[in-house]
């Protein structure tokens, strides 16, 4: 079989959303990978990912993120809710955007007193704004993805791994991808390549930048286990706008921390993964300041890429001078947790020519002109 409704190109988190989808509007779909499912050198790995309603970076993705949250809450062992405690100056993006998205979305935000006990879990953030999202959460992106991919497959969707498309041209009745594996073609493609998604699509009038990202796990002494071990999903904004965020502590006893502020700018098929010995200075930087510790013995660190757009928000459209290819990109760093929802308009703008679903502000015409 070489013709298909749909080609999606990439299966990561939002590849496999979009196949899964599509498939379920009974499309006949093929998924391309260019590595294998579940592979760590894109941005859909590292053990957990946050989700999160009360937006900082910008309330519209309120209603989107609405609507993901019942997707995550569907997939069985997936989604742990386990409320998010947010700390930074009251000017800060993360508690002045919360508390803005929170209060146009009705969402549920409480500010926590100085002596409730999720806010002392950071005695040395005693300074700061804390507020505390029940709702919020985190994800197993690896599992996410293979659960999206096999309820895909099982719906008649076809998956291969270790293809990479080599070029893609559209015609007036199809579009042709150009494979290592061969010639395939399909009424419509949709390229989810996350940081390859410029390699791809050369024409695109957007500049994207893709930057090396390291998190940290930290091996949690015994005497520590104990006192953190109601620790929920948290973000850190400090006095000059250094971010950091992190997840409870793990079946194996570790506690990852990662910095959130963009990391040096890379080509994603010739960046290092080995552990630098910068990687772990704002992690540790943290525990040490907000958590009084020192010493944790760092137990591994992982890389992964983050697709950034010059303002920060997604892009989600149609590609432009080609007929029946679409895309989705920039959603490195705070993509993943609406990938559903992403992939559920993109499968109604592939098939249907338009969706009903609130996305116009990722389109590209914000960056008319750019480059």
């Amino acid at each position: 079989m070489s013709h298909f409704d749909v080609i999606v190109v990439g299966a990561g988190a939002i590849g496999a959303a979009t196949t899964w989808k599509l498939a379920l509007r009974g499309a006949k779909v093929l998924v391309l990978e260019r590595e294998h499912v579940g592979h760590a050198r894109g941005s859909s790995h590292g053990g957990s990912r946050i989700y999160r309603q009360a937006y900082f970076e910008h309330p519209d993705y309120v209603p989107l993120l609405r609507e993901a949250y019942e997707d995550w809450s569907s997939m069985p062992g997936i989604f742990a809710p386990t409320g998010a405690v947010y700390l930074g100056p009251a000017s800060s993006d993360l508690i002045a955007g919360s508390l803005r998205a929170a209060a146009l979305h009705a969402l549920r935000l409480e500010a926590l007193s100085p002596g409730d006990p999720r806010r002392r879990l950071f005695p040395g953030a005693a300074s700061f704004e804390a507020l505390f999202e029940p709702t919020a959460g985190w994800v197993d992106p690896e599992r996410a993805v293979r659960w999206m991919l096999d309820r895909a497959v099982s719906l008649g969707a076809h998956l291969r791994e270790g293809v990479r498309v080599l070029s893609l041209r559209s015609q007036p009745d199809r579009v042709t991808l150009d494979t290592d594996a061969g010639e395939l073609t399909a009424s419509k493609v949709v390229v989810c390549g996350g940081p390859w998604t410029k390699k791809l699509l050369e024409n695109l009038p957007v500049a994207l930048r893709v930057t090396r990202q390291a998190a940290c796990w930290f091996e949690v002494p015994a005497a520590d286990r104990h006192r953190l071990a109601a620790l929920p999903v948290f973000a850190i904004e400090d006095e000059r706008g250094a971010f950091v965020y992190g997840f409870p502590i793990d079946s194996e006893g570790l506690l990852k921390v990662a910095s959130h502020d963009k990391g040096e700018v890379i080509d994603p098929d010739d960046v290092s993964r080995a552990s630098h010995a910068t990687d772990e200075d704002a992690p540790r930087g943290a525990l040490q300041r907000y958590f009084g510790v020192d010493g944790w013995r760092l137990a591994r660190t992982s890389v992964c890429l983050y697709t950034n757009t010059p303002d920060g928000h997604y892009l989600l459209d149609r590609v432009p001078g080609e007929r029946g290819v679409f895309f989705i990109g920039g959603t490195s760093g705070h993509g993943f947790k609406l990938a559903p929802v992403l992939g559920a308009a993109m499968a109604e703008i592939a098939l249907d020519g338009g969706t009903s679903r609130p996305v116009g502000f990722l389109a590209l015409s914000r960056f008319e002109g750019a480059t």
